[in-house]
């Protein structure tokens, strides 16, 4: 990634944080317009250049395509087809609900997660992180830097996809 697109990022991800949500949604419309000056314009962030140009914006601005298969508990991530475990199934259909994209973003919260998965306002934050460490594993292209399951510290998570009939 790039040190334009790893400040816009970490503005966003701060905003976020913070409940600050005008501003993460100046962030996402800051990372289209880069999106398409880098497109239309040929811009070169010399930075990123370890890694394609799509691969990084598609990483952070755009949310991922995906297509579910709730009752067969089946995701598809346009060319990867993953099949998941009854609570993996659970937990995604959660988040497959309440997407966060444009200028809609929405916050799963923990207690949500809790109520959702074991029928509890409260369960032990351990259980909820193995759950989504999980789930995590079978979705993020690369587990140790998430771009589809985000955490928001103290307060729960979001969800950059967006559900599609097809690719």
């Amino acid at each position: 990634m790039g040190k334009i697109e790893e400040v816009i990022y970490e503005n966003y991800k701060k905003a976020i944080t913070e409940g600050d949500y005008d501003q993460a949604k100046r962030a996402v419309e800051l990372g289209k317009v880069l999106k398409e000056k880098i497109d239309t314009e040929q811009f070169v962030d010399y930075d990123s250049l370890k890694v394609p140009i799509t691969q990084i914006i598609g990483k952070h601005f755009n949310p991922f395509p995906y297509k579910y298969h709730e009752i067969q508990g089946v995701v598809e991530l346009t060319t990867v087809v993953i099949t998941l475990t009854e609570q993996e199934n659970k937990l995604f259909g959660l988040f497959s609900r309440n997407e966060t994209k444009g200028k809609s973003i929405k916050v799963v919260t923990k207690q949500l997660i809790a109520q959702h998965m074991w029928g509890k306002e409260f369960v032990a934050n351990s259980l909820i992180r193995i759950n989504i460490w999980r789930l995590r594993k079978k979705i993020e292209p690369d587990i140790t830097y998430p771009q589809l399951l985000i955490s928001l510290p103290e307060r729960g998570y979001i969800f950059l996809g967006n559900k599609v009939d097809y690719f």
